[in-house]
């Protein structure tokens, strides 16, 4: 896979990203180094802060320590976070201003969520002589937890306030970029409310979207100029503790997309594509990937699965039994092996 000859500045795509659960300081190195071998010091990074920091009262299932995910997102070179998700109200407003409190020391940018109406603003920046605006929204359809808190503020997705919002960008001169958080979780496939709410997007002037909530990797198209990244899946995301035991994501959601993107004067704007796969003990390890074939099989698929309410229910239950089959397939083998080694060890 080539690069283009440039000494601009890269920017590169993650989806979710949770440092959260069982994940320990320790571990921050395995995590953030495959991602920082890419990039130079100058590039910039882009990611769904999925989980916040957890504070009392409450006592979400996804437990984010406020020590770890700072130290982890500074590792990793975060530069731009996107807070309008479903799970940003999990700790309330107190988790909510702790989480941008410390974006704020670590002078990350962040947009979608906040306490007052400059959070919620699009971040601003000029990349490689580009002004770029960068906006994020949440679907409603997502579930979004402790929606009724007051004296927060969300973006939820509204098309005619986007609609605004978008054509106002776009008419300053800007490149506007929106995160959508939106899509079936555990399915790679695009819903149709998706695919509609991208045709709009491009239509109103967007450049690129940035999908995520899945959990796991889904097509991507494009629409006229606009390039629709529908689903970058996750890049890590901790184990939790539910009924009194550990608990993991299926093991589909543990294999992510991360984008690169990178300006030059023959080309305009390329894109560069790499696999990345979390281990149970959150060893991370990224690939190039051929992900415009990948994609091109996918939309086939979805396109079968939406063609009838049969063959979406059809494809739901299957996409649903292999995740749970090949998720308990995958733990068995986790945890036979952990026995078996602490039994050598222990005849040792």
């Amino acid at each position: 896979m080539s690069h283009p000859e440039t000494s601009h500045k890269s920017f590169f795509f993650m989806g979710d990203l949770a440092l959260s659960g069982d994940i320990r300081l320790e571990d921050l190195s395995s995590i953030s180094q495959p991602i920082r071998s890419l990039m130079s010091s100058e590039d910039f990074l882009f990611a769904n802060l999925e989980i916040p920091i957890t504070k009392a009262p409450f006592n979400p299932v996804h437990f984010g320590d406020e020590e770890i995910m700072e130290r982890g997102l500074a590792q990793l070179g975060v530069t731009h976070i996107n807070l309008a998700n479903n799970h940003i109200l999990d700790s309330g407003k107190e988790g909510l201003t702790a989480t941008i409190a410390m974006l704020d020391r670590l002078n990350i940018k962040h947009t979608g969520a906040g306490i007052s109406p400059e959070h919620c603003e699009p971040m601003v920046l000029e990349w490689n002589g580009r002004n770029v605006a960068i906006m994020g929204f949440v679907h409603s359809g997502t579930n979004i937890k402790n929606i009724d808190i007051t004296d927060v503020l969300i973006n939820v997705w509204e098309e005619r306030k986007a609609k605004t919002l978008i054509e106002s960008w776009k008419s300053r001169g800007f490149d506007v970029w929106v995160s959508m958080h939106w899509g079936e979780d555990y399915s790679h496939y695009v819903a149709p409310y998706q695919k509609k709410i991208a045709e709009d997007i491009a239509l109103w002037g967007g450049r690129i979207i940035l999908g995520h909530h899945a959990h796991v990797v889904q097509p991507m198209r494009k629409d006229n100029d606009c390039v629709v990244f529908h689903g970058l899946g996750g890049y890590v995301f901790g184990n939790f503790w539910k009924r009194d035991q550990w608990c993991s994501l299926f093991k589909k959601t543990k294999k992510g997309l991360v984008v690169q993107a990178k300006t030059s004067e023959q080309d305009g704007l390329s894109f560069y594509y790499y696999s990345t796969r979390e281990s149970w003990s959150h060893h991370v390890s990224i690939s190039p990937w051929n992900f415009s074939y990948w994609s091109k099989r996918h939309w086939f698929w979805g396109k079968i699965k939406y063609s009838t309410s049969s063959f979406k229910k059809l494809f739901s239950i299957f996409e649903k039994q292999s995740c749970r089959i090949s998720h308990q397939t995958s733990m068995f083998g986790t945890s036979f092996w952990s026995v078996f080694l602490r039994s050598i060890k222990s005849g040792e």
